[in-house]
């Protein structure tokens, strides 16, 4: 009987011991666990790393170390690592080894891992099977625990990594919502939500852009405002912007987007969406003021440019084309800086420059620049030195892992353009170019096609400066400059290329193509557009001319459908005066030849497709249905009566005037005449309230 209490006894004395002490994982991974709390993500990388290496994949802490190491390149930002650690985690965890009842925090960070990197799909089935798993309240995962040093270890450095369900469900949902599944989102946030009523007020901000999607406006706004509800920011506002633009209320999306700013004034996207609304609706004005006013940055500077551009401002365009250059032009060694332990080192290295050349790379140490130690110094100050004139010899010393020794370098500052400023040079060449300055326009052109041949504008700054400039002589010019922008099927690059036809003396051609751009692109207040239509139209004086010419003789002889065919290729090519008085003729010779409207069979198509899609209110389908009839049958009345009430729908109130006013000339003695003409005197009125109310 002694002899079992004495057994007993030592059993207690061993297991109060072994629960008293923190385990060898606790113990030891507390040092990198340390380090990652702290932000110091490559102190644990390291660490973790050498765990990993001494686990391999069947040490009782295999899963447990390939987990944190991969959850720390997460925090790095390093996602393709973090992917493949955390994964590894999941398939070398077998029964048995120390998990620390952390599954559903591996599937949850690789989920974020796979989100991050842009893999929505994989994303959404890791957040999934974390959802599965994970707690409620997952910091009650050890209450029922014994309060002894390990765990109070495990609840403060692995609770905070476990997910509670309703978060993961949220996850899930933004995941579903960027992989377009925008159904199965609602379902997901509907999921968080019931787990958590009042939980975060973005889950009904997924929520209320995935009914946007589905175009399901009265469902979104319903979700956004209960967001609202729980505690409005920014953000929020952001979202309730963006639906009221798709559903084309664009008073109500300028003062969403204002809120937004107002709650934080630095909202650049914020800026860019009103300006953007205003640019859209051709208020170039207030466009301008709004962007002068945003924060700084090459997308507030690009779309300043647009503006102004856009108003016909061609030399203030070209200001701010300059201040734009200049931001992406940097002297230096190509060095950008960060600080860690006092030191400066390597973030980024610039392509092209020296420090690429003479091999330095990220995370190099900064000990000494020009014999001079940089402990302590203040980053600016480090970054001014490193970014000296150009010719400025700098000499460093640096420290890199691996190496024993520092590594000395002598290198020499140059002056170089970002890639980036492709753009730029693109819009500015397109601007002096605009105003008649086109050897510099050429000299912008080459320049930006050098920095990014890929670049778009890029494309169509060289197509316009070879069209202006008469260099489409040559056959293999001419080829290569179709070939910069047939690519595209975009209405700017049909018109440029109409333009290069034009001056290239294919004159049939460059008709076609301006008889195939919708009116509404064409004929808009924009002075970019005006000045490239008026240079193709310009070009194509002697052409016209002797289309008339071909008219009359047809006219004459009673051949009115062969006739109406010259007209149709004309009509883009006049004066709107022009064009309402050919309308008025037109509409003569069909009040005496009714067949002249008969419609084909392809034009049908396309208009009763506009009409099912004008029944589901997807204006915007039916708008591009419309126009692919009038290409088809461009005089017939009911296309433009049509057209009309679709821009009513999407309250483009200027374009269904010109499109009803061209239906009553091309059927001046149509029985709705009245009803028509009453229609444009309200959108007259319509126009008036809403440019006052901006």
């Amino acid at each position: 009987m002694n002899v079992k209490r004495i057994l007993v006894f030592f059993l207690l004395c061993y297991l109060l011991v072994t629960l008293s002490t923190p385990s060898y994982a606790q113990r030891k991974y507390k040092v990198g666990l340390d380090a990652f709390y702290a932000g110091k993500y490559e102190a644990a990388i390291s660490f973790f790393k050498k765990e990993v290496e001494r686990e391999k994949e069947t040490g009782d802490l295999a899963a447990h170390s390939s987990f944190l190491l991969g959850l720390s390149y997460y925090k790095n930002k390093q996602y393709k690592e973090a992917i493949q650690y955390i994964k590894r985690a999941t398939e070398i965890y077998k029964e048995g080894m120390s998990a620390y009842r952390l599954g559903d925090a591996w599937y949850f960070w690789l989920g974020r891992a796979y989100y991050d990197d842009g893999q929505y799909k994989e994303a959404a089935s890791w957040f999934l099977r974390a959802a599965e798993v994970a707690d409620l309240r997952p910091q009650t995962k050890y209450d029922g625990a014994p309060n002894i040093p390990e765990v109070r270890s495990w609840k403060e450095y692995l609770i905070p990594l476990c997910p509670s369900k309703d978060t993961c469900y949220f996850w899930l949902g933004n995941a579903l919502y960027f992989n377009g599944q925008y159904q199965e989102a609602i379902s997901a946030l509907a999921r968080g939500i019931e787990l958590n009523p009042k939980g975060s007020s973005h889950y009904y901000a997924t929520m209320a852009a995935s009914y946007r999607e589905l175009k399901k406006y009265e469902e979104s706004l319903a979700a956004i405002n209960k967001a609202l509800e729980l505690g409005p920011d920014d953000y929020l506002y952001m979202v309730l912007g963006s639906i009221h633009k798709a559903r084309k209320d664009n008073n109500s999306a300028i003062e969403a987007y204002k809120k937004a700013i107002g709650l934080k004034p630095n909202n650049i996207d914020a800026y860019l969406n009103v300006a953007t609304i205003y640019m859209n609706d051709e208020r170039y004005a207030e466009a301008e003021e709004f962007l002068r006013k945003a924060p700084q940055s090459p997308q507030t500077g690009t779309n300043l440019t647009f503006c102004l551009m856009s108003a016909g401002k061609f030399d203030e365009a070209i200001a701010v084309s300059d201040e734009e250059i200049k931001r992406w032009t940097r002297n230096g060694l190509g060095i950008d800086i960060g600080i860690v332990d006092k030191y400066p080192v390597v973030n980024s290295v610039w392509p092209g420059f020296p420090a690429q050349g003479a091999g330095i790379k990220e995370g190099d140490k900064i000990l000494n620049i020009d014999g001079q130690p940089t402990k302590g110094l203040p980053a600016e100050k480090i970054q001014s030195v490193l970014n000296p004139p150009a010719g400025t010899k700098v000499s460093l010393s640096l420290a890199r892992k691996g190496e024993k020794k520092p590594l000395d370098f002598s290198l020499t500052s140059v002056e170089m353009v970002n890639t980036n400023a492709a753009l730029n040079y693109a819009l500015r060449s397109l601007a002096k170019g605009l105003a008649g300055k086109m050897e510099e326009a050429r000299s912008d052109a080459r320049e930006a096609f050098r920095l990014n041949p890929d670049n778009i504008w890029a494309k169509r700054a060289v197509a316009f400066s070879r069209a202006m400039g008469g260099e489409l002589v040559q056959a293999e010019e001419l080829s290569e400059t179709i070939n910069l922008l047939s690519s595209s099927e975009e209405n700017f690059e049909r018109m440029l290329l109409a333009l290069v036809y034009s001056k290239s003396g294919d004159a049939e051609r460059a008709a076609k193509i301006i008889a195939a751009i919708p009116d509404d692109y064409l004929f808009s207040k924009s002075s970019l557009r005006k000045a490239v239509l008026s240079q193709v139209q310009a070009a194509l004086r002697p052409y016209v001319a002797s289309k008339k010419q071909n008219i009359l003789s047809y006219e004459s002889s009673g051949k009115l459908k062969e006739a109406l065919g010259e007209y149709s290729l004309l009509m883009n090519l006049l004066s709107e005066e022009e064009a309402s008085e050919v309308r008025k003729h037109i509409g003569q010779l069909i009040k005496g030849s009714a067949y002249l409207t008969d419609v084909s069979e392809e034009a049908r198509k396309h208009i009763i497709r506009a009409e099912m899609l004008s029944g589901n209110n997807d204006f915007d389908r039916a708008l591009s249905e419309h126009n692919e009839a009038r290409k088809i049958a461009p005089f017939y009345p009911g296309i433009y009566k049509s057209l009309a009430t679709t821009y009513e729908a999407l309250k483009e109130y200027r374009q269904a005037i010109r499109c009803m006013t061209a239906y009553l000339e091309l059927y001046p003695e149509a029985p709705d005449s009245r009803e028509a003409k009453d229609k444009i005197i309200k959108w007259e009125f319509l126009l008036e309230e809403l440019n006052k109310s901006k």
